[in-house]
This record gives C-alpha cells, sequence and structure tokens, in this order.
C-alpha cells in the first residue's frame, strides 16, 4: 500500500489471481521425508492439518480483498 496508495492497492488485489499450491510436496517432503512429522500426524490427521491451513490461507486472502483463486497440488 505505501508505494501505490490505499485504493489503487485494492484494486490490484481485487483484480489479482491468487495461486494457492498444496499438496503433493507437503506429503513427500514434510510427511513422508520428515521423520518427525508420523510421530506427530497420523495420515489422516495430517490431511485434515494441510486442509486447515489451507481453509485459514483462503479466508486471509479473502480478508484483503481477494475474489480470484487457483489451487493446484491439491
Amino acid at each position: 500500500m505505501g508505494l501505490v496508495g490505499q485504493k489503487r492497492a485494492e484494486e490490484i488485489i481485487g483484480n489479482a489471481i491468487f495461486v494457492l499450491s498444496m499438496g503433493t510436496n507437503d506429503f513427500i517432503q514434510n510427511y513422508f521425508l520428515e521423520p518427525i512429522r508420523p510421530k506427530q500426524f497420523t495420515l489422516e490427521h495430517y490431511q485434515d492439518y494441510l486442509v486447515s491451513c489451507m481453509i485459514n490461507d483462503i479466508k486471509q486472502m479473502h480478508r484483503i480483498g481477494a475474489t480470484r483463486l487457483v489451487t493446484v497440488g491439491v
């Protein structure tokens, strides 16, 4: 906002397409290759955790004015 001002920042965000990528790499890198994750979560609970993270991210993007969202890698 500091660079373009409040009104222009809102226009940019309102017209932007947000891309959210989550899923495949989170399982390969962070669950199957990271020895601590399977101790913290069952596979089903880890899936639920990732979904809750995605929901929170989408809500945050919506709060700042995002209206167009593409999700990939899910």
